[in-house]
């Protein structure tokens, strides 16, 4: 739904398959903004992220969960499965800041 979502805003997402090197693929790509999963165990999450913010300062990060997760810090956080997608472009503009 996100990767249709994406296209129709005329966005190339680019999907990291499970198993994959994420952090040699994001450092490859070079994403405007990444968009993390924290269904996933939140330490990868929170470490690819910190490993996203040192070496791609630029690159904007978003979580997603279909948990309330308390994370440390004021994380641009989206729920999944069902949470409008305004708040998914609110929180891209914030990221990126537009």
């Amino acid at each position: 739904m996100l990767h249709t979502f994406f296209r129709l805003m005329e966005i190339e997402p680019f999907l990291i398959a499970p198993g994959d090197d994420v952090l040699d693929t994001i450092r490859r790509v070079q994403p405007d903004i990444v968009l993390l999963d924290l269904d996933t165990p939140i330490l990868q999450a929170l470490e690819i992220a910190a490993h996203t913010r040192a070496q791609l300062p630029a690159t904007g990060i978003i979580f997603m969960s279909s948990h309330p997760i308390a994370v440390p810090g004021a994380l641009p956080l989206i729920a999944k499965p069902g949470e409008c997608f305004e708040k998914l472009l609110q929180l891209m503009e914030l990221v990126l800041e537009v």
